[in-house]
């Protein structure tokens, strides 16, 4: 029995609407590309911007896809922070509000409170 499948037998049973290429490289196998993996995408950047990516590039040992993949991806990420932290508190009350039908109204509540503490200090004095 067998256990593990090839990559190719992985690409073809699972990606089969895949458009794919496959071209022979040198001597190593083969090469391929998926075509919803990865979209290839064209920018401009200035000779500044070009250098600085070709440097940090060279820095961090990463290819300049791969550091502006990563930038993109902080970028487009949900804000964090205190912006981030006061929209995730008001979605879960929003999603809390009515979940206790049974207390009573902000308002009511708070009045409530008043009239106890205004009994409390007549008793007191």
């Amino acid at each position: 029995m067998r256990f593990f499948m090839s990559m190719e037998g992985i690409m073809q049973r699972h990606m089969a609407p895949a458009r794919r290429r496959v071209q022979p490289d040198s001597g190593s196998g083969c090469m391929m590309y998926i075509s919803y993996i990865m979209h290839r995408t064209q920018i401009y950047l200035d000779d500044h911007q070009d250098r600085r990516l070709t440097e940090r590039s060279r820095q961090v040992g990463r290819t300049k896809s791969a550091i502006i993949r990563e930038a993109i991806d902080a970028y487009l990420a949900p804000p964090s922070g205190e912006g981030g932290a006061v929209a995730r508190l008001r979605a879960a009350v929003r999603e809390a509000c009515g979940a206790a039908p049974h207390l009573p109204t902000g308002a009511a509540y708070v009045e409530e409170l008043r009239a106890l503490e205004a009994e409390r200090q007549r008793l007191h004095d």
